[in-house]
């Protein structure tokens, strides 16, 4: 009864407009104090575990790098670097922008971050070469979901912080799932533009892509410091996304200088803003996810997923339509963090490998950025590009075949996330 009457309110509250955060509070507090009140005191101990979780420290850091890395203009020179190298290519100019994606997306680990770095520079530059805005603005939507994929990626550190798996093998699952989505996503682009006729090639200039690429060195040495502080075991994530604020900081300061006093205050008020956000989330789903195992609900969940004698393979299609639809719904860390309490028992009877599940929950949630009416990607590029959603989401029509193509590879090729992982413990 507590589990039910906590699932109904919380959905309630969410239909009424109350931030996901103060919902899974409330809906928690409100099912424990009518239905069992002995269990406050440890409702307090929830909520002080969560809050000084070691691993989840690593979360502010990796925002506060993404947010310096915006202020610092740090995408600027990555934008050069990429349309030197592809901008002589038909349809380059496009392929161009996804590959920025991918080199940002190795500085911060989140999708909105990303687009609003990458859409402030890079919705500019596709206009002079002559591209729909609206097609402009549907690449850089779908190519910043790669924020989350790659590492670093707050999702990853969240499903290590729910299921207490290692960190480090998790970024590295992502690695492959997100180089060849990229890969695959540059051609497509590309293919699209040249078709559609837009962006004509570019000379090619030797010395423009030498001087580029010089300029983005320091840029580029970002992602660098994180897989290799990750793989080589030097670095907790924590630490990584600390060397990473540290040099990202030198970097704007004394070689682009383009980043002052009030900009590195304004760098930590949006920092702490965003964190406080996302805590009060990670409070909340921790309330809920003690409510629900008080209750034994994973318990009930495993028993009856197994009176179905569903497949591993058929079970991970059922999660995929679900975590699709609540996609339209939901943000992407309130889904992570409100359904994997739940799955997470689930896929481990099934003997579903963690990073695999890791992997599908995270391109799952790169499609529910995505998706209206709560998408975030579309309305942080609807600011910028003053275009409206619907337009937007109409242009991010074969986008979302690509994800959904995509999403199929992932679930039946469950090497693509588990390969590299697997390797790299090998070697050490």
């Amino acid at each position: 009864m507590m589990a039910s009457t906590t699932v109904i309110l919380l959905f309630g509250l969410i239909l009424l407009g109350i931030p996901v955060g103060l919902a899974l509070i409330g809906s928690s507090l409100v099912a424990v104090l009518f239905f069992s009140s002995e269990l406050l005191p440890s409702v307090g101990l929830s909520i002080m575990s969560t809050s000084s979780n070691y691993i989840l420290l690593a979360i502010p850091i990796f925002i506060m790098a993404g947010e310096l890395a915006i202020k610092g203009k740090l995408v600027e020179p990555l934008v050069e670097l990429t349309r030197a190298l592809l901008a002589p290519i038909p349809g380059g100019a496009g392929a161009a922008t996804v590959l920025t994606c991918m080199f940002f997306a190795g500085i911060t680990g989140s999708t909105a971050a990303e687009a609003a770095a990458v859409g402030s520079f890079g919705l500019p530059v596709l206009d002079k070469a002559g591209y729909p805005k609206a097609f402009s603005t549907a690449i850089i939507a779908c190519a910043s979901t790669f924020g989350i994929l790659v590492p670093p990626s707050l999702t990853m550190i969240l499903f290590s912080s729910i299921t207490q798996n290692p960190v480090g093998p998790l970024f590295m699952a992502g690695m492959i799932p997100g180089l060849l989505m990229g890969l695959a996503m540059m051609v497509m682009v590309a293919f699209l533009s040249w078709r559609g006729g837009f962006g004509q090639p570019e000379p090619f200039d030797l010395k423009r892509l030498v001087s580029a690429a010089f300029s983005a060195i320091w840029v580029i040495a970002m992602p660098v410091l994180v897989v290799v502080g990750i793989y080589s075991g030097y670095f907790t994530p924590t630490e990584v996304a600390s060397v990473v604020v540290a040099y990202g900081l030198v970097i704007a300061i004394s070689v682009y200088r383009v980043i002052t006093f009030k900009d590195v205050v304004d760098v930590c008020k949006s920092t702490i803003k965003l964190s406080c956000m996302l805590y009060l989330i990670l409070i909340g789903a921790s309330l809920f996810a003690f409510v629900m195992t008080a209750e034994g609900v994973p318990q009930s969940l495993v028993e009856m997923v197994l009176t179905f004698n569903l497949s591993p393979l058929e079970f991970l299609v059922l999660l995929n339509f679900m975590l699709l639809i609540l996609g339209c719904f939901l943000d992407g860390l309130s889904k992570l963090v409100i359904t994997l309490p739940l799955i997470y028992p689930i896929s481990q009877s099934l003997g579903i490998n963690p990073l695999h599940l890791a992997v599908l929950m995270t391109v799952n949630i790169e499609l529910g950025v995505l998706l209206p009416p709560v998408g975030i990607n579309l309305f942080v590029l609807s600011g910028i590009s003053g275009l409206k959603i619907e337009a937007i989401v109409k242009a991010l029509v074969p986008f979302y075949l690509f994800l959904i193509v995509a999403l199929v590879m992932m679930t039946y090729f469950p090497d693509l996330s588990t390969w590299l992982p697997t390797v790299m413990s090998h070697s050490l």
